[in-house]
């Protein structure tokens, strides 16, 4: 498999709706299930597949595209808390 360089529209786009995943995963844990929650979940995993799926390929590269996005998205996120946290203490 190719390995091309993400954009950084497409990173930021990743971390958010990775973020808000995670959100929403933990209010559901949390708060309970309900449907607004679930819907959030929903568009978050959406505004990650659809950039993977115009990318084209086939079945199984794009479901790992998609967790490698949500993946990446993570990743960014934690490297943002931990830049604030060292920027804070430099």
């Amino acid at each position: 498999m190719k390995r091309t360089k993400s954009s950084k529209k497409l990173k930021i786009l990743n971390a958010i709706c990775s973020l808000v995943l995670i959100v929403a995963l933990f209010y559901l844990v949390s708060g309970g299930i309900e449907l607004a929650a679930f819907g959030v979940m929903t568009a978050a995993i959406i505004g990650v597949a659809i950039p993977v799926v115009i990318a084209g390929g086939g079945v199984l590269e794009i479901i790992f595209g998609i967790f490698e996005a949500l993946l990446e998205g993570v990743v960014a996120i934690v490297e943002g808390i931990l830049g604030l946290i060292s920027g804070i203490f430099s």
